[in-house]
């Protein structure tokens, strides 16, 4: 290798003398037969464009070709379209300006391809968007802040030297762009030495690739940047792809699709002469998702077969972009200065990132993902999201250093589906804490209570005088968690609970009560009594009618913890489709549908949180009544029905995502009841009337799995439910022409449900009701207005042999056609 650069620093010596006086040297150069030299806009020109533009044309020549420009500043295009077959070739802008060679064809060299810009401040440019094949390219920029450029879309291949010598380039910038295919099947593709250009930029979505030391720079306090997202490999083992030695900083950015094989060595990772740290950085980023080993980064060293894949002399490592990283395996040495996350996010997958110091900080502005066990030799200053992967079903982070959170930082445990409570993630802190993070915990459910319970996700061995504090709400099958902390000899530890402070038993949450009160509103919406249906005894039954409810209901779950209230409004329209008479007696059978809606809200008395619920559907049924007596308001009844119900139903937590599911199924009642006159005439007088009815509730709810992972299942399904009582009411006519009523009532009843409805929350039932059994008291007001309208509003209250009770306020209207 000595041999070949001292060869080539004689070569560039004798290029330059001889065209430092370069009419001389053309007079006294004798070409061999069948070259060509070519002069462009000599000095003695007429000429005075500054630019020209020289097109090869199609070339089969063995003797060597040399293109000459000497005309100060002028700007010289050599483009070839064609196919050029050549031995070797020169071109040479011997002035100021710049030389352009534009490659759109075949370029055949049997030797080497030769660019020379000796004079300062000049440009030099290659451009290759065809076939450039030949034994070296080697381009010389002499003069002093003289700029190099080469973009490459097609394929520049070599056979036998470097691709690209580049030497003793004096300031101003070195660009190289490939989006094809560069290939030496010996030393460097792009091969500089000695640079001291300002700046050395790199581009690669291609394919560079050599047999040893592919890119090869060796500066003078330049500045390298190499971007790639291609491939860059040396094929030969114990050589690197990549080397860079007497840098001032080094920056190599990969995105996805990044591809090196063969190692990467930066030498110099420190500057002895200044005592410093060298600017030596590893920048992932991009848009698209991709991956690293961090055991590939080791210290300063010679590069061999063994470690042909190692990174060395990275200081820093950054990651920008949009894109999720994932760094993986153990790293045991090539420890970082420091790590900055500034965009996206980094993915530590069973891996291990090791800094230089404990003190050294890895910087999290964006998010880092813990996805299995995963090790931080050093510190973490959290700005951003550190989160444990929903992938692994055991995550654990193991923080070397301190951690310090800053405003706005949060934690968050992804539990897993697993028994296994340390499925929602640990982190384990050697030093100190410092600073204020949030806490949230998702997806906690689809596991029992007792395994969720008292569960650990933070211990602190150090001082814990940092704040880890619950963000938003914590929930897992029927219950409320909180964040709680304890300390010991060893450590404090953070962990969950369900305890209420000052009750003893667990906060059950909102979104348990309703579930069942949306159950139970489905089974209940659209009951009717015969009342409901009737006009107050007229004989010009009508054929039509339509209801039309409003409602409000409020009750307590079991041990007084949810307060749960209900808005409900129905509509049912219906009408006989046979009515017939025989003596007094009174036969109908109808049709009715309806549209119902009630809208609920739950809170916990003990904690305060709270949760909403809504129901809305349809019905469509049948009916059928008979009438002992219809010209008085006294005898026997029986009225029956059947319906047919479907539901949407929505329930949305604070805080939570909101859960969506369907409820359908049939209903159908039996009425039996008898009236008699206590007082009173025809149009005025009080009425004793028992009842009994009992009704079939077949709606069933859909089971669902709530976004934290609690799985549901609705019960009290098939409940029928027993209702006997007795009812007191009076008639009073205000205006028997007008047909103007006055009916106050007061009822009691005994109701008797076989189910109760509630909800199965992993395995833990919320039930609406402790008891089955309930008494109920019942009080209002029916005035008929006119024949065709109606209105009767009540109160009532329920109370079961617990703590549980209702109460409910209902106004109804009805118009008869």
């Amino acid at each position: 290798m000595l041999l070949h650069h001292a060869f080539n620093k004689v070569f560039i010596a004798v290029i330059t003398a001889l065209w430092a006086t370069s009419t001389i040297a053309i007079t006294a150069y004798t070409p061999p037969e069948k070259s060509r030299i070519k002069s462009i806009n000599a000095p003695d020109s007429a000429n005075d464009n500054k630019h020209i533009d020289f097109t090869l044309d199609e070339i089969t020549n063995i003797g060597p070709d040399v293109i000459l420009a000497e005309k100060e500043d002028a700007d010289i295009s050599i483009k070839n379209n064609s196919i050029i077959h050549l031995t070797d070739v020169l071109f040479s802008a011997d002035y100021s300006g710049s030389l352009s060679l534009v490659n759109n064809g075949e370029f055949y060299s049997e030797g080497g391809l030769f660019l020379f810009t000796p004079q300062k401040n000049a440009t030099l440019h290659i451009e290759n968007n065809g076939t450039l094949v030949m034994n070296s390219l080697f381009s010389a920029s002499l003069g002093e802040a003289t700029s190099f450029s080469l973009i490459n879309k097609g394929k520049m291949l070599t056979t036998d030297n470097d691709l690209i010598l580049l030497h003793s380039a004096r300031g101003g910038d070195l660009n190289i762009i490939n989006n094809g295919t560069m290939h030496s099947d010996n030393y460097g593709v792009l091969h500089f030495y000695p640079i001291s250009a300002n700046k050395i930029n790199v581009i690669n979505t291609g394919e560079i690739s050599g047999a040893r030391k592919t890119l090869f720079f060796s500066t003078e306090n330049s500045d390298v940047d190499i971007m790639n997202s291609g491939l860059i490999s040396a094929t030969d083992a114990g050589y690197f792809a990549i080397g860079v030695d007497g840098q001032q900083s080094f920056t190599l950015t990969l995105e996805k699709g990044w591809r090196i094989d063969g190692a990467v060595n930066i030498d110099d990772a420190y500057d002895s002469k200044n005592n410093t740290i060298r600017n030596n950085r590893l920048v992932l980023s991009g848009n698209g998702d991709s991956s690293i080993s961090l055991s590939r980064f080791l210290n300063t060293g010679n590069i061999n077969a063994s470690n042909s894949n190692a990174i060395t002399g990275i200081n820093y490592l950054e990651k920008e972009g949009d894109a999720i990283w994932t760094l993986k395996d153990k790293q045991t040495s090539g420890g970082f200065e420091q790590v900055n996350i500034n965009r996206g996010a980094i993915v530590l997958d069973n891996a291990t990132l090791l800094m230089n110091a404990p003190t050294k900080a890895v910087i999290n502005n964006a998010n880092i993902i813990v996805n299995g066990d995963a090790v931080i030799e050093g510190s973490l200053k959290n700005a951003g999201t550190l989160s444990t992967s929903k992938e692994k079903e055991i995550n654990t982070l193991i923080i070397k250093g301190n951690y310090e959170g800053t405003n706005g930082s949060t934690l968050v445990f992804n539990a897993t589906q697993s028994s296994d409570p340390s499925a929602t993630g640990q982190m384990v802190i050697a030093g100190d804490v410092s600073g204020s993070t949030r806490v949230q915990v998702n997806h906690l459910g689809g596991r029992r209570a007792s395994a969720i319970e008292g569960s650990g996700l933070i211990a602190v061995v150090g001082k814990a005088d940092g704040e880890f504090r619950q963000g938003d709400r914590i929930v897992a099958g029927a219950y409320d968690y909180t964040l709680q902390n304890t300390k010991d000899q060893t450590a404090t530890y953070w962990y969950l609970t369900s305890a209420l402070p000052a009750q003893g038993n667990s906060a059950i949450r909102p979104e348990a009560g309703l579930y069942g009160a949306n159950l139970a509103a489905a089974n209940s919406l659209f009951t009717t009594h015969l009342q409901d249906r009737q006009t107050n005894g007229e004989e010009t039954a009508s054929s039509l009618w339509l209801r039309n409810t409003g409602g409000y209901s409020g009750q307590f779950t079991p041990g007084n913890q949810l307060d749960i209230r209900s808005n409900r409004y129905v509509a049912q329209l219906g009408g006989n489709i046979a009515q017939w008479n025989t003596d007094k007696e009174r036969y109908q059978l109808g049709i009715m549908a309806g549209y119902a809606r009630e809208k609920s809200h739950a809170q916990n008395r003990y904690n305060g949180n709270h949760a909403s619920s809504m129901i809305s559907g349809y019905s469509a049924g049948i009916y059928a009544t008979w009438l002992q007596n219809n010209d008085t308001r006294e005898g026997a009844y029986i009225d029956s029905w059947a319906q047919y119900n479907w539901f949407d139903n929505t329930l949305s937590g604070d805080t939570l995502e909101t859960e969506t599911w369907k409820s359908r199924g049939f209903t159908a009642a039996v009425e039996s009841g008898y009236s008699w006159q206590l007082v009173g005439s025809r149009n005025n007088g009080l009425y004793l009337q028992p009842k009994a009815q009992l009704t079939w509730m077949g709606v069933k709810a859909d089971s669902l799995t709530e976004a934290n992972g609690t799985v549901v299942e609705n019960r009290g399904s098939n409940n029928v439910q027993a209702r006997a009582g007795v009812r007191l009411y009076g008639h009073l006519t205000l205006d028997n022409s007008q047909h103007r009523t006055f009916q106050p009532f007061a009822e009691v009843n005994w109701l008797h449900n076989t189910r109760q409805f509630g909800a199965s929350l992993d395995g833990t039932r919320v039930d609406l009701t402790d008891s089955r059994n309930a008494a109920e008291i019942k009080t209002g007001v029916e005035g008929q207005f006119t024949q065709n309208f109606s209105l009767r509003g009540s109160v009532g209250v329920q109370a079961g042999n617990k703590s549980d009770r209702e109460t409910s306020a209902m106004l109804e209207a009805k118009l008869f056609f």
